[in-house]
Formats: structure tokens, sequence, C-alpha cells
């Protein structure tokens, strides 16, 4: 109707769209030995710009280095024990540097190995060389025991 009237504007409204990107995937030889290095690959149906590895309860985000044409390769060095846990991914446009997709399912690494193996060995020979110092000091007090002390020895010249 005339005439026309416009009535105030609302308050922004900020809207999310969830689920627009789809999520991505993470795979990797599941099992490493202790020392070993690993790639883990974060893969993307969409190409991404920025690829993100996560680990479970650490707070340490790795960047990815090496992106490829449908992912990421994230390459993590001498593995230890230290670095089991569950893994996981996200990634983000090239042309919206803010929206990040949800994270990938959780990979989970085993890390096996001979830290342990290391420890043991490391302790026995503290321990081998222990009972060697022990025994050297035993044998030296034996040693001083068998000598007679106090004993004056007669030295007489002949001429």
């Amino acid at each position: 109707m005339t005439p026309y009237h416009v009535s105030e504007p609302s308050e922004a409204v900020v809207i999310w769209v969830t689920d627009a990107l789809p999520k991505p995937s993470l795979s990797a030889w599941p099992q490493v030995v202790s020392g070993a290095n690993m790639t883990l690959l974060c893969q993307a149906p969409l190409w991404g710009s920025s690829f993100i590895l996560y680990k479970e309860r650490d707070k340490k985000i790795l960047a990815s280095m090496n992106n490829t044409q449908d992912g990421a390769k994230f390459f993590l060095m001498h593995m230890t024990t230290r670095d089991s846990g569950n893994y996981t991914c996200s990634y983000q446009l090239r042309n919206n540097g803010s929206l990040w997709t949800q994270h990938s399912d959780p990979l989970q690494i085993i890390v096996t190995g001979t830290e342990s193996n290391n420890t043991l060995l490391i302790t026995f020979i503290r321990v081998s060389f222990l009972l060697f110092f022990l025994c050297l000091v035993l044998l030296a007090i034996l040693c001083q025991r068998s000598i007679p002390v106090g004993e004056k020895v007669l030295y007489t010249s002949v001429s």
C-alpha cells in the first residue's frame, strides 16, 4: 500500500551452516614400532587450503607440511609409546579462512616397542656396575685384613 513504510532493521543474526563441509578421513598403519617414523594421511572430498592434526588430550596441534590433491600428509618422527593415542584431523577451504570442518573420526595409533626393554637393560647395566664396585671394595677390605698390621719387621744388615 502507498505510502510504503519500512521498520527499523532488526539485530544482526549470525547463521552457521553445520555439516556444510564433509568431514575428512584420517588413515595410517595403526601400529608402529617405537623409534620409527609414521605418516598420517588426512583426506578430504573437497580441496582444502589448510589441514590440522589433533591428538586427544594433547594441546599440541600439528599443521600439515605436505598437501596433496585430496588431502595432507603429516610426518611423525621417532614415535615413542607417549605418541600412542587417538588422532583426528580437520581442514578449511581456501576461500573461507575462518570455517573449519568437523573433526575426522578418531584413528587410534598404538606405538609398541622396546622402550621398556631399553629401560630394563639400562637398569641391569647400572646394577651390574654397582655390584662390581661393591665386589672391588669387599676385595680391598679382605686384602687389607690378610696383611698383618702392627708387626715389626727387623732388618739386619750383614757386614
